[in-house]
C-alpha cells in the first residue's frame, strides 16, 4: 500500500512566498492506494464480521439517544400546546 500527498499550488508554482490574493501551496491532503483482494463469493462461507449486531450499536450511540430525547421533548411539548 502506498501513501501519497496531493500538492496543490497556484500559477506561480510551488515554494512561492505567500502574497495576499494569491493561492498558497497546500499539501495537507494525504491518501493511500491499495491492492484489491480477489473476489470471494458469499456461497463460499464469507460473512461480514462488522455487520453483526450493528443495530444495537446504533441504538446506544450518544447522537442517536440525543435525537430520540429531542424528538420526545418536541412531541410532548406539542401535545401540551394542542391540549390548551
Amino acid at each position: 500500500m502506498g501513501k501519497y500527498s496531493l500538492k496543490i499550488w497556484g500559477d506561480q508554482g510551488p515554494n512561492v512566498q505567500q502574497q495576499p490574493g494569491y493561492m498558497s501551496e497546500n499539501s495537507a491532503l494525504q491518501f493511500a492506494l491499495y491492492t484489491p483482494q480477489p473476489y470471494t463469493p458469499i456461497a463460499s462461507g464469507w460473512s461480514c464480521s462488522t455487520c453483526n449486531g450493528s443495530v444495537g450499536a446504533i441504538a446506544f450511540h450518544p447522537a442517536f439517544l440525543g435525537m430520540m430525547i429531542t424528538f420526545a421533548v418536541m412531541f410532548l411539548s406539542g401535545w401540551g400546546i394542542i391540549r390548551r
